[in-house]
């Protein structure tokens, strides 16, 4: 900006406060409204996933993000002081319900939430199923999309579709393609749930609050590599290169001797 200012010269004239204030601030409040419509749109067409992430700021207010995830990327939606009512789990749901309304229940293909005993007791209401929201998105979309197989297998095969206009298209035709001929995608999902659902497990145990971590992240990775290897029937050559890449990070980030002390001296 400030290079700007001085490729324009000393003629530049800075806006008033009127103007930064009401006249600039309105246009960038509309074009950060036209960008979110587009977004919107895609909502409506595609379905999305509502996210939603606890933090607390330096005043030691809870804050609640709430994301929505869809093909074209994530958008920040809103972010609500939540510091009366996080601990009870029935406003929390009440609180997801109402975003989920204010996005529209048609759209919203589900919802994504941190581990935190608050989400998870409010999950239980049927509304999200809670996991890591950061990590976990692209698994349990994975996961839906492996769920629904059949269903999505009946659902190219149905009247519905055939009278659908997407049957024509490039896209629709490239998806019924994928969904009942391509045996490699299929394939890839199980391969990807195969290596990613142990670690979620860890990632779980970490995110969640319902007990300390940090004792107990030297066995969780035992079991969740053991539980991969017995995912691939133990046949070395079919995991060899995801255990490295888990090593890597492993290595990188949590081999340290405060987590082994803590392993060391768990009771359990």
């Amino acid at each position: 900006m400030l290079k700007l200012v001085r490729d324009y010269g000393s003629g530049l004239k800075p806006p008033t406060y009127h103007e930064a204030r009401i006249s600039y601030l309105k246009k960038e409040v509309d074009l950060v409204e036209e960008k979110l419509g587009k977004y919107k749109n895609e909502w409506k067409k595609n379905g999305c996933t509502l996210m939603s992430n606890g933090w607390t700021d330096g005043k030691g207010r809870s804050l609640t993000n709430f994301l929505v995830n869809s093909p074209s990327g994530i958008v920040f939606f809103k972010s609500i002081d939540t510091s009366e009512f996080i601990k009870n789990a029935q406003k929390m749901f009440e609180l997801l319900d109402s975003v989920v309304e204010e996005i529209g229940e048609e759209h919203v293909v589900q919802v994504v939430t941190n581990g935190a005993s608050n989400y998870v007791a409010a999950g239980d209401k049927e509304l999200a199923r809670p996991a890591v929201t950061r990590f976990a998105t692209s698994f349990l979309t994975l996961s839906c999309i492996m769920d629904s197989k059949l269903t999505l297998r009946s659902m190219f095969a149905s009247e519905e579709w055939a009278n659908s206009t997407h049957t024509t298209t490039v896209k629709g035709k490239k998806v019924v393609d994928i969904i009942l001929s391509d045996t490699r995608f299929w394939k890839s999902i199980q391969f990807a749930l195969k290596c990613v659902d142990p670690l979620v497990e860890v990632l779980r145990l970490v995110d969640g609050d319902a007990k300390p971590a940090i004792g107990y992240i030297y066995e969780a990775m035992r079991r969740a590599k053991n539980q991969i290897a017995k995912n691939f029937n133990n046949v070395e050559h079919r995991y060899r290169e995801i255990w490295k890449i888990i090593d890597t990070r492993w290595d990188f980030q949590l081999h340290r001797p405060l987590h082994a002390a803590a392993y060391y001296l768990n009771p359990k």
